[in-house]
């Protein structure tokens, strides 16, 4: 099954989601999406001057629920945008290619 997927260039489930959140969270820091998804996503503001204010970090908030609070798109987002390489995450430009590449990678381990 990997091997069609390969072929086809198709990613496993759990990957295309983690990639649509991508995209959805890319599109709230640049203003191209709905308000209110917008107001979900936080950029981390260190309180002092660090050489890692540059990075592009998001605020990942703290739930309780343990089941559902980690699926929350105000949870899940930050989380597998701060785990995406700096160059990623610093991109002005929606290169589709380019981050979905990254992910067909990460999949099949290419």
């Amino acid at each position: 099954m990997t091997a069609a997927f390969e072929q086809l260039h198709w990613r496993p489930v759990k990957y295309r989601i983690e990639y649509k959140i991508i995209v959805n969270v890319f599109r709230a820091l640049h203003d191209r999406t709905l308000m209110y998804i917008a107001s979900l996503i936080t950029l981390y503001v260190p309180r002092r001057a660090l050489r890692s204010a540059d990075r592009a970090l998001l605020v990942v908030p703290r739930y309780n629920l343990v089941r559902y609070g980690r699926r929350s798109f105000s949870r899940a987002g930050p989380t597998l945008w701060n785990a995406l390489p700096k160059d990623l995450r610093s991109t002005e430009c929606m290169n589709n290619k380019f981050k979905s590449t990254f992910y067909f990678k990460i999949a099949f381990n290419v």
